[in-house]
């Protein structure tokens, strides 16, 4: 708030509409002296993802302007991270691992013959701790494993493990669950040939 004329101004409240903002009215009334200005902190806690709209109406004595209407609008955004094959640092691969031209995300993909106990990990950490939906995403296949073992780490600490047809929903993101995960902490994304397979001759990752 700021006070750019040459007489006190009394701010008698500021008033908002949404649940979601926050402001502390202890503050009110209070007097601007001429040339001066405040800070107060405006809270905003989201409750869902998407566009958000609002007004914060200012009350004062102000003999030209007693009511100033201000509009809030905003895009709520869930945290996130993407974590391909291709990103140095992100993943690392064990046993022998080939390059296809096939790709649902990046420029590449990777598959392993069955059989030679290959694996990959992508490791990554997060800037907010919380709980987060995990995917998986592979190119469209119909001779992938139907028994890729998924592996769900954080510091090293196996929380969950999953069973994956890769072919079924291929080309699609795929859930692989839902998982509170801290934030600048080590998470892993394991996939693991460990045989069981009834169909398919390779594994996949992208």
């Amino acid at each position: 708030l700021s006070n750019t004329g040459l007489n006190d101004i009394t701010i008698h409240g500021i008033e908002v509409h949404s649940e979601q903002l926050d402001l502390d009215t202890d503050y009110f009334p209070m007097v601007l002296r001429p040339m001066t200005d405040l800070e107060l902190p405006l809270v905003f806690v989201a409750t869902d993802h998407g566009p958000f709209h609002d007004s914060l109406v200012v009350y004062s004595d102000d003999p030209l302007n007693s009511r100033v209407v201000v509009e809030l609008t905003g895009q709520v955004e869930y945290p996130f991270v993407v974590a391909d094959n291709e990103d140095l640092g992100v993943y690392t691969e064990i046993g022998e691992w080939n390059t296809s031209v096939a790709v649902a995300h990046g420029n590449t993909s990777r598959y392993a013959w069955l059989g030679v106990n290959a694996s990959a990990k992508f490791q990554f950490t997060l800037d907010e701790s919380g709980i987060y939906h995990v995917f998986d995403l592979i190119p469209v296949t119909v001779n992938s494993t139907n028994h890729a073992l998924y592996i769900i780490t954080i510091s090293g600490f196996a929380v969950d493990s999953i069973y994956v047809d890769q072919n079924q929903g291929s080309g699609s993101w795929r859930s692989l669950g839902s998982y509170f995960l801290p934030r600048e902490i080590p998470v892993t994304v394991e996939v693991h040939d460990v045989g069981g397979n009834t169909t398919g001759s390779v594994i996949r990752t992208d």
